[in-house]
């Protein structure tokens, strides 16, 4: 059985303050005071909080998450430029999407239009666009609507 997580709304009943004064204490706002931060960062520890990666980007509209479409997975070549991508987002606090178009230009569009869709302000175009000519053209969708069978 699934245990059920915990909420800034969890932490603010226990803290006995308001959701507003939780989520200022986690990200470490000056608008709050130092004890109080202190003692809202250990209880949300204590508690086992993890912030919700979803909402975060809901309302910070950034995902962190760079979208990365290749030919083949099974491509020496392709495997060495996937890790470097990794690594060096990893780093940057990123993570990766990573789409395989097996050498179809149909599917690699499909997948770089539905990378756009789950980010449209964030997606700016292909990494490695040398992977194929199709990538090469690609150009953001003027529309952000839902690619077909999604």
């Amino acid at each position: 059985m699934r245990q059920q997580e915990v909420s800034i709304a969890d932490i603010a009943r226990v803290a006995g303050v308001s959701h507003t004064t939780v989520s200022r204490a986690l990200r470490d706002s000056s608008l709050i005071s130092a004890d109080t931060r202190s003692r809202i960062q250990r209880l949300a520890r204590e508690m086992g909080y993890t912030p919700n990666a979803v909402a975060q980007s809901l309302q910070t509209r950034q995902t962190s998450t760079i979208g990365l479409v290749v030919t083949s997975i099974a491509d020496p070549f392709v495997g060495d430029v996937v890790k470097g991508v990794e690594e060096v987002a990893r780093a940057a606090g990123f993570s990766v999407f990573l789409s395989a178009s097996h050498n179809h230009p149909d599917q690699e569009m499909w997948a770089i239009a539905r990378l756009a869709t789950l980010a449209p302000k964030i997606a700016r175009g292909p990494i490695g666009s040398g992977f194929s000519a199709i990538s090469r053209h690609w150009q953001p969708p003027t529309s952000h609507a839902v690619m077909p069978g999604w």
